[in-house]
């Protein structure tokens, strides 16, 4: 397995739980172990979810390919920067995904199955059930306009945080 560099292939339902309550449920030094030292420099305010696709990713040989039945905040806030985005700028495509899913069962929840390749991808790309030419962190199609948030100047330093 490690010789050839990693896993041909992770599948799974990782956890999900959200930043905020990471600290709470399992502790502090959890927390900082996420994100001062497996990831340093991570936001705190991303959902566990995250982490374990990255972690994924990183047992991952080049090549491989991985599959999750993710939480629809993947797409979202810190959770995209810190898992989604990340991989695609370290050499990783979003080969397949869904934007968001309503879980089959009687929760009400969405989600977003999503599958990476770990490398170079030259084959076809599906989002949303239909054939497009690539697929964003957003989980959008990448020839659609996408625009990332700007933290606006005239709001420096006026508040702590957003509503929660």
């Amino acid at each position: 397995m490690f010789a050839r560099g990693g896993f041909d292939a992770f599948s799974g339902n990782p956890p999900y739980l959200g930043g905020r309550k990471i600290r709470g449920t399992l502790g502090g030094t959890f927390l900082n172990y996420l994100t001062k030292c497996l990831y340093e420099g991570t936001s705190a305010n991303a959902d566990l979810c995250a982490f374990f696709v990255r972690r994924a990713n990183d047992v991952t040989r080049d090549g491989g390919a991985s599959g999750f039945v993710a939480t629809s905040s993947m797409s979202e806030g810190d959770t995209r920067l810190v898992c989604l985005q990340h991989l695609l700028d370290n050499g990783n495509s979003i080969v397949r995904a869904s934007s968001k899913s309503v879980w089959p069962g009687t929760a009400s929840v969405t989600f977003s199955p999503i599958w990476i390749v770990k490398g170079d991808w030259n084959g076809d790309y599906f989002l949303d059930g239909k054939q497009v030419k690539g697929i964003t962190s957003y989980l959008t199609e990448s020839d659609s306009i996408e625009l990332s948030p700007y933290r606006l100047k005239a709001n420096y330093e006026l508040s702590y945080q957003g509503s929660i």
